[in-house]
């Protein structure tokens, strides 16, 4: 009897083991599972996000585009401008009012400078008006002095 339950005790613990590495085994593969469908999750959402970015690109791209073939295309470079995100698209708006700022600005500073070199020129026509009126003083004074 000792001799069967011996031989019948080797047999017994491999099947064990076995058991054990098989119920291992597909713990594992169930977690694999898992990650393998959360990872499938994150790859669709890197992919929406980068369709998202590549949208976006191509319509700052033809912004730019729309820009440089004619700055005062308005109705193109609006259409790009309504191809962006609101977020972009309120950005590129403020910047194109403050670029429309600043060309105001320069164009009033460029009117004051061509008024001040106006006044610059008025002013040396004055002194040569001066110089010729003191001349002919000088030249009065002394056909006075010679009568």
């Amino acid at each position: 009897l000792d001799s069967e339950s011996e031989t019948e005790s080797p047999g017994k613990e491999k099947m064990y083991e076995l058991n054990a590495r098989i119920q291992t085994l597909e713990s594992l593969n169930q977690k694999l599972e898992h990650t393998v469908i959360e990872l499938q999750k994150t790859n669709a959402s890197m992919k929406e996000e980068l369709e998202k970015y590549t949208l976006e690109l191509a319509g700052i791209k033809a912004l730019f585009e729309a820009a440089e073939n004619d700055v005062n295309d308005y109705e193109a470079i609006n259409a790009a401008i309504n191809s962006l995100s609101p977020g972009i698209a309120a950005f590129v708006n403020d910047q194109m009012k403050e670029n429309l700022s600043l060309k105001s600005q320069e164009s009033s500073l460029t009117a004051d400078t061509n008024e001040i070199e106006n006044h610059k020129l008025l002013i040396e026509d004055l002194k040569r008006h001066k110089l010729q009126l003191e001349q002919e003083i000088t030249d009065l004074k002394e056909q006075l002095e010679e009568k």
